[in-house]
């Protein structure tokens, strides 16, 4: 198992949106990684490679909320689902307005 070790906690990002979705048109990724497991942010911690790559076009995480929001326009919308996650210390906290207004922006 060679899983991704997520980013020194002193250099993760405040927050990450979190989309999970299938595309269904080409997308460009962003120049950052859009691989949860960078930031420590998976719905299932320790997933090895084998695994992810069965999911990893469809669950990205990103830095920056427009580009969370373009990934989710790439998508089926009945399905998409985009948490959102606030770095508070060394832990991820869900973000539930937050969460409440991507998804408004999204629909």
């Amino acid at each position: 198992m060679s899983a991704v070790r997520p980013t020194c906690p002193a250099a993760l990002p405040p927050r990450v949106y979190v989309v999970t979705g299938k595309p269904h048109q080409p997308y460009n990724e962003p120049s950052y990684s859009t691989d949860p497991r960078t930031y420590g942010v998976f719905l299932k911690p320790e997933m090895p490679d084998e695994e992810y790559a069965k999911v990893r076009d469809s669950v990205k995480a990103f830095v920056n909320r427009d580009d969370a929001i373009d990934f989710a326009y790439h998508c089926n919308l009945v399905g998409v689902m985009c948490p959102v996650f606030d770095r508070v210390d060394d832990r991820w906290i869900y973000n539930e307005l937050e969460t409440s207004r991507i998804a408004d922006d999204i629909n």
